[in-house]
């Protein structure tokens, strides 16, 4: 750099001994054309010739002086002092000069602590505390770039965000040297760390939370979790598109890989509003409770499959799918609440059976509404023998008189249906399983329908299995891919 500027400072002088020599020449040339060239002047004396060397060779040594402080843009010495006016004010002009050239090669280079001399050291200073700034400002953004915080939160992402923030602000504010475009590609930087980290968070809270048992609260650590998480990624994906529309606006350069990331994230954002809304669908209120809600809410499941592109997510609401339809097809029926003893009809709890127990004692023992149990269908095999009686109302008769009743063949004959249903290999529910089910319900339909559970003793709690049949078939039919193995 030193050399260029010597060249440029050396041109500078010899430009006005170039114009000089030309116009001594132009004058010459003209005079010369006027006439006959005078005659020559007198020889002058001898010691003018000397005095006249003298002081040329004075003038050469004090232009070398001012030549080697202007060519060298630096300071002169005490050995450059001339006694000659015009050459010390030129070195004393080239020195300033040089001091201020070599402030701002000082200021360039960035060095610590640096000095500086010229007339402009005061405002070189600040620029230089203005410089240092930006650089500690750079050096803290950097630094949580490389090693952002941990987001195992919606509380964790947002701090990140604010701390990112803050520094950025703090580099932008504190320095007149701050790149504000730089600034910005870092925003989009720090908020797209952020939003990859809650991708992870949101895909390990919502897996957690779709395995879970049916119906999912909403209300528990594992359920808010998961929707915290999802709502937050939705929250900042968002931020970060109305990030990159500013930069854009303010015509920032962003880098092709930070823009790729983006845009990759942003293709993904459904699935995850997807997520969402399947956990409200799983969280649903009463889900179970309503006998004609399986279509319904199948059509619900579906939508927010078609959006779901992880084939593990998309197994993960199939298999969800299978676990409603085990509990919302009730696996076991009861039978009726009563029997019929020698063809007429009698409340079940007012029946016992008796029979001998050994040694010549005899023991009672009541009829049972759950298959599993002591019932109609049984006592005899429980307790075979010539002396086994059936008492009702005081009265003993013999195990021929005692029957079902119509509603507990058709619980016998649904329960022998949904059994081969839980026997099959997952997936078990499938439009062929269902159809079956619905084939061995259909010549009693109105009887399947009033058949009660074990978990429902009422009247008024009658679940209509032969409903919810009819639901699921419908569902199954509309949406087969939900409940096959294939995604």
């Amino acid at each position: 750099m030193n050399a260029v500027k010597s060249g440029a400072f050396l041109l500078a002088l010899a430009a006005p001994f170039a114009l000089y020599a030309a116009w001594q020449v132009h004058s010459a040339t003209r005079l010369d054309a006027l006439g006959a060239a005078p005659p020559p002047s007198p020889e002058p004396p001898r010691n003018q010739l000397a005095a006249t060397a003298a002081r040329a060779t004075t003038a050469a040594a004090e232009a070398r002086k001012a030549i080697g402080v202007t060519w060298r843009y630096r300071a002169p010495d005490s050995a450059d002092r001339s006694a000659d006016p015009d050459a010390d004010a030129t070195m004393k002009a080239a020195g300033a000069r040089a001091a201020d050239l070599t402030d701002l090669d000082t200021f360039l280079s960035g060095i610590e602590k640096p000095a500086f001399v010229g007339k402009l050291k005061d405002k070189y200073a600040t620029w230089a505390g203005d410089q240092a700034a930006a650089r500690r400002g750079e050096g803290a953004v950097q630094a949580w770039l490389v090693k952002p915080p941990p987001v195992e939160s919606a509380a964790d992402a947002d701090r990140a965000v604010a701390e990112a923030t803050k520094l950025i602000d703090d580099y932008t504010n504190g320095s007149r040297f701050a790149n504000k475009s730089q600034a910005t590609v870092w925003r989009l930087e720090a908020r797209l760390k952020v939003v990859d980290r809650l991708a992870v968070l949101a895909d390990r809270e919502s897996a957690s939370a779709i395995k879970a048992k049916l119906p999912l609260d909403r209300d528990t650590n594992v359920g808010k979790a998961a929707r915290d998480a999802l709502r937050a990624f939705n929250k900042h994906l968002i931020e970060l598109g109305n990030e990159l529309r500013r930069a854009g606006a303010d015509k920032v350069a962003v880098p092709p890989e930070f823009r790729k990331g983006i845009e990759v994230r942003g293709a993904g954002a459904d699935e995850y509003t997807a997520r969402e809304e399947l956990l409200a669908l799983f969280a649903q209120e009463g889900l179970f409770d309503n006998p004609t809600g399986a279509e319904q809410w199948l059509n619900k499941v579906h939508e927010q499959y078609a959006r779901t592109k992880s084939a593990t997510t998309r197994k993960l609401i199939r298999d969800k799918v299978q676990e409603f339809a085990d509990t919302f097809i009730p696996p076991v029926a009861r039978l009726d609440n009563k029997v019929l003893v020698n063809g007429a009809e009698t409340p079940r709890k007012e029946v016992v059976i008796k029979y001998e127990a050994g040694n010549g004692e005899y023991k009672q023992a009541p009829l049972s509404d759950e298959v599993s149990g002591l019932t109609e269908f049984n006592f005899t095999k429980r307790h075979p023998g010539d002396n086994t009686r059936v008492r009702t109302q005081g009265a003993e008769e013999v195990p021929g008189a005692l029957k079902p009743t119509a509603v507990s063949q058709t619980a016998v004959g649904y329960n022998a249906a949904r059994e081969r249903v839980s026997q099959r290999a997952a997936p078990r529910w499938t439009a062929e399983s269902v159809a079956a089910l619905k084939k061995a319900c259909e010549p009693q339909m109105e009887l399947v329908d009033q058949l009660r559970t074990p978990e429902q003793k009422g009247a008024d709690k009658v679940p209509r299995i032969a409903t919810r049949v009819l639901g699921l078939s419908a569902g199954v039919a509309a949406h087969q891919e939900l409940f096959e193995s294939a995604p």
